[in-house]
């Protein structure tokens, strides 16, 4: 890889994994130093084996933050009932201007 192309790489990398805490971080690289054998392999693999504790992390900051009143918690209306065509109307549409197939 040429010196462009791994520092292109290397933001790109930077970027993706901006968001990953410290230790799980380490954890990930020490997974991708043992089974990759390509860079374009190292961000997923780190990715793959991070994506849980992660998610559980996210997930448990979302409840807190909530739960403190950081965010609010929003009531959605349902989507309105969609309108739906009578399927006899649509038989006698049929008849009254005629099959295309026939």
């Amino acid at each position: 890889m040429a010196e462009d192309d791994r520092t292109e790489w290397l933001k790109v990398a930077r970027m993706t994994l901006s968001d990953v805490p410290a230790d799980l971080l380490v954890r990930g690289c020490e997974v991708a130093r043992r089974t990759c054998d390509h860079p374009s392999k190292i961000v997923p693999a780190i990715l793959a084996e991070i994506e849980r504790p992660l998610g559980w992390r996210r997930q448990a900051k979302i409840s807190a933050d909530r739960n403190a009143g950081l965010i609010p918690y929003i009531e959605y209306e349902p989507p309105p009932e969609p309108e739906y065509v009578d399927p006899k109307a649509i038989r006698a549409l049929i008849n009254k201007i005629g099959r295309a197939d026939g």
